[in-house]
């Protein structure tokens, strides 16, 4: 009779599934309860050298245990100086972060890290005990396809913890704003304050970072969580190696003078221009500014 019992009990043991991300997070409902403790609000103060404050808001969530924040650069990029009303520039005196948690409870927080090519950056929250955040769980872009579900859940207009919904409008968008861009497009609805908030898919994982958006239109960005590179964003201001080259295709029109291979990186210091559609033109028709292909550390 013994034996029976002991049958049965690993019979039940067997046959019970194990819990998977999908059961955990099965449903919107619980896909926002999970995310309001490892979402934040984040704001950066800067104080001028007059004692003018000015403050600046978005969003970031919990990416380990370690108490590091990913967001946008752009939410945490300070600017070194502005103009009053007189157009007298005034220079930053300082600056700082404060990160709130769960809607509620603030800590100071550092910047440890900014990726200014696509606009990515990490913050350190300085104090906050583990058991008082969960961190997100980060999946992969690479899965999703157009009309798949996607959630953004951050602080619109300074409205903690707001979670919308929404599809995959479009994939591998370029809008040459930045260096380096492959956004997902969403109608899922964001505002100002929800940069720096995670993209989460149906699975309840974070496969974006909400960067931009077309104000009144319904098209919002996201970039691709693959280009979140944390490692090297603990270590600083991640500095890219990449080849600068204009390509021409096969049945191009010749004019017989072979340049157009430039460095955009160098081209952009020397000329000023920032747009890389713009630094490709004139790499591919100017000879003033074409050189040998080179990489940059």
């Amino acid at each position: 009779m013994k034996t029976i019992k002991i049958l049965i009990i690993l019979l039940i043991l067997f046959f019970i599934p194990e819990k998977t991300l999908a059961e955990d997070l099965s449903s919107a409902p619980k896909i926002a309860e999970f995310y309001k403790n490892a979402v934040v609000d984040i704001k950066m103060i800067l104080i001028w050298e007059n004692d003018d404050k000015d403050i600046y808001g978005g969003s970031g969530f919990f990416v380990d245990k370690e108490c590091y924040v990913a967001t946008n650069c752009h939410v945490v990029m300070p600017i070194a100086e502005k103009e009053d009303s007189k157009s007298r520039k005034i220079k930053l005196k300082e600056y700082l972060y404060i990160v709130t948690a769960r809607g509620k409870e603030q800590y100071e927080a550092k910047l440890v890290g900014c990726d200014t090519f696509r606009d990515l950056a990490l913050l350190k929250v300085i104090d906050i005990e583990s058991e008082k955040y969960d961190v997100a769980k980060l999946g992969s872009s690479l899965e999703l396809k157009v009309g798949d579900s996607v959630y953004a859940y951050g602080s619109p207009f300074g409205l903690s913890q707001s979670f919308t919904h929404g599809i995959v409008s479009a994939l591998h968008r370029r809008l040459g704003l930045k260096f380096i861009e492959d956004y997902i497009q969403t109608d899922a609805p964001v505002n100002p304050g929800n940069s720096g908030c995670p993209l989460i898919n149906e699975e309840g994982e974070v496969v974006g970072v909400v960067s931009m958006s077309i104000r009144g239109d319904g098209i919002h960005f996201a970039i691709p969580i693959e280009f979140l590179d944390i490692v090297k964003l603990k270590k600083g201001v991640l500095v890219m190696g990449y080849l600068g080259a204009s390509v021409e295709p096969d049945d191009f029109i010749r004019t017989g003078d072979p340049y157009g291979v430039c460095d955009l990186h160098d081209l952009s210091h020397k000329t000023g221009i920032r747009n890389v559609d713009d630094l490709i033109l004139l790499a591919t028709t100017s000879k003033e500014y074409s050189a040998v292909v080179y990489k940059v550390d």
